[in-house]
């Protein structure tokens, strides 16, 4: 072979060594974590479902006592005031959940969530005292001026439960205005096309709670 011929071949490279398939401390090259880790994570996360599922099934639980709690009172003043005691249940589910210190962030308060000035008016035409805000968190107090309240609204709406139930979440002067402004609606009309949407809401639980067909 000549100088100027061509060059030698090179020798065959040498083969990269392999990759290991597993680092030091046990994970692949490929992001796969550790068995052990899977598992910890696996039970951790069965663990929470167990946990959110007790809490669920024991709030339902209280609240089911509470309300079993309230039957006896929606008796007696529902029927006292001519209601029928499973509409005075509904409200208190609807309003409260059977919890007797409950207050709404408009200020409402106890079983029936009464606004402390309507209560005062409904116990004034009852010839009660009128009540201060934490006595409006006593049950009995509680029904027995909400079932009051509730009647005398069914007398004004001539015991439409459209109607009714709209004023006792939205108050009677919403409820006549939607009537005066829309007369030749129908009372479910009137809540399914003019009421506020959290009333439309609210007459649909509490006449479903009621076991009435909205």
């Amino acid at each position: 072979m000549t100088a100027d011929g061509p060059p030698p071949l090179p020798s065959k490279p040498l083969s990269p060594p392999p990759l290991p398939l597993v680092e030091s401390g046990g994970s692949s090259r490929i992001g796969v974590g550790r068995p052990g880790s899977r598992r910890r994570v696996v039970l951790a996360a069965g663990a929470l479902v167990v946990v959110v599922a007790a809490f669920v099934v024991a709030h339902r639980l209280s609240a089911s006592r509470r309300l079993a709690a309230c039957r006896e009172l929606a008796s007696r003043y529902g029927r006292a005031a001519g209601l029928d005691p499973a509409l005075v249940m509904a409200v208190i589910q609807v309003e409260s959940k059977g919890r007797r210190r409950a207050v709404s962030r408009a200020g409402a308060r106890g079983l029936m969530q009464l606004m402390p000035p309507t209560a005062a008016e409904v116990a004034a035409e009852a010839r009660i005292d009128p009540p201060s805000r934490d006595e409006l968190f006593d049950p009995d107090l509680n029904v027995r001026l909400g079932t009051l309240y509730l009647a005398k609204l069914r007398r004004q709406f001539r015991d439409d439960p459209y109607l009714y139930i709209a004023a006792y979440n939205a108050g009677p002067g919403n409820v006549d205005k939607w009537q005066l402004q829309h007369p030749t609606l129908t009372p479910r009309e009137i809540i399914d096309q003019v009421a506020f949407g959290e009333t439309r809401a609210y007459v649909r639980r509490v006449m479903a709670a009621w076991g009435r067909t909205y």
